[in-house]
């Protein structure tokens, strides 16, 4: 936690090197998550479903901040 801005500068340098990594943009999703910015960690996640489709953890993380954000359609 004390070196939170440094593992986002790091992630987004991440996401620059291979903008299609769905684990990057699951990452992404976690940080913005851990920072209380919901929204954002939404987008994240929607962006890693949408490279990886069929991985569990994605569907279950971004179920459970839509059922937060009470975005029943989207869930």
């Amino acid at each position: 936690m004390k070196r939170s801005e440094e593992a986002m500068q790091f992630q987004k340098q991440t996401l620059f090197k291979n903008l299609t990594s769905s684990v990057a943009w699951h990452v992404l999703g976690l940080l913005h998550k851990g920072h209380s910015q919901f929204e954002e960690a939404k987008k994240a996640y929607l962006q890693a479903q949408k490279y990886d489709s069929e991985n569990l953890n994605i569907l279950r993380d971004l179920a459970n901040l839509q059922v937060f954000l009470k975005d029943y359609a989207g869930h």
